[in-house]
């Protein structure tokens, strides 16, 4: 209401006790939603751009050379990526923020157990693939890999919905993909990509195992039921990966990012904004851990 009523000298309204002034932001809100229903209705694909003046044949083959030749086939690019487990995930499972409702706030020593652990449980890499999960799921041999019937039935799920994918690899390759007909190209892409693509996806099934466990280890204790358990940690998990690891669609870019040219300067400022926004978003503690983390990994200059 502070926000949407009209604005006017002397107009306040009364939020827990104090009065404040309303700014009358109202119909900037409503022309921002006007604006992203038509662009919902008008795109073709809100995941993946599939349009701008890059996206013909050689224009698509020198959008898949350049992520080929920046992140494929290197083993300290693939090793870097597993630095944001702690200093995204660790500091957000670890602490919460009841100002911003972000965090899961499990604290330290667990959450860095957790992490550990999901991460030791879900090294295979076959793990990642959905059709894996599923023969896992019917030989009911997921109990060779530390998994409870229900986690694998979770890692299926969320694998299968794309939750788990590698978002970054999948957004700078997902506007060139529809260039490559050869099945042995395709595959030799996916070979040469497949260091940077495991530890992406090692970060966002990491954090996700770990965020269920604990999430449904409190609800049980609080006295909920089985099937409620499993649904909250469900949902807990998935926030955790998009907010700490982030998503990369099309629709959580901003305007300017949409389907032109400049989502390409945009792609790598994502993860940096992902990182701004979940900083900000953290109680002092959660801040103090990731600028910990960031000085440790990269430096005073990094």
């Amino acid at each position: 209401y502070k926000y949407m009523a009209p604005t006017g000298r002397g107009r306040t309204v009364e939020i827990a006790g104090k009065e404040e002034p309303t700014l009358g932001r109202g119909e900037d809100a409503r022309e921002e939603a006007k604006q992203v229903l038509r662009w919902y209705s008008e795109a073709s694909n809100i995941t993946d751009s599939t349009e701008d003046l890059l996206s013909g044949e050689t224009g698509s083959r020198l959008k898949m050379l350049t992520v080929l030749m920046q992140l494929g086939g290197s083993v300290a690019t693939a090793v870097i990526n597993l630095a944001s487990l702690a200093t995204h995930s660790l500091p957000y499972l670890s602490y919460y923020n009841p100002k911003t409702g972000v965090g899961g706030g499990y604290g330290e020593a667990k959450a860095s157990n957790a992490l550990w652990a999901a991460a030791r449980d879900l090294k295979n890499p076959n793990l990642s693939e959905a059709e894996f999960l599923r023969k896992v799921l019917r030989d009911g041999t997921y109990t060779e890999y530390g998994l409870t019937k229900d986690e694998a039935e979770f890692l299926f799920d969320q694998t299968e919905q794309g939750t788990l994918q590698a978002a970054q690899f999948n957004a700078l390759v997902g506007t060139a993909r529809g260039k490559v007909f050869s099945n042995r190209a395709a595959a030799a892409i996916k070979l040469w990509m497949s260091m940077f693509s495991y530890t992406e996806q090692m970060n966002r099934r990491a954090t996700a195992l770990a965020a269920y466990r604990l999430e449904k280890e409190r609800a049980v204790a609080q006295g909920l039921s089985e099937d409620v358990a499993v649904k909250e940690a469900t949902e807990a998990a998935r926030t955790a990966v998009n907010t700490s690891q982030g998503e990369y669609a099309m629709f959580n870019r901003p305007e300017m990012a949409r389907g032109n040219v400049l989502q390409y300067v945009f792609m790598y400022k994502q993860f940096v904004i992902i990182t701004v926004q979940l900083l900000r978003a953290m109680p002092k503690k959660g801040q103090a851990m990731m600028l910990g983390f960031l000085l440790l990994t990269s430096g005073l200059k990094g």
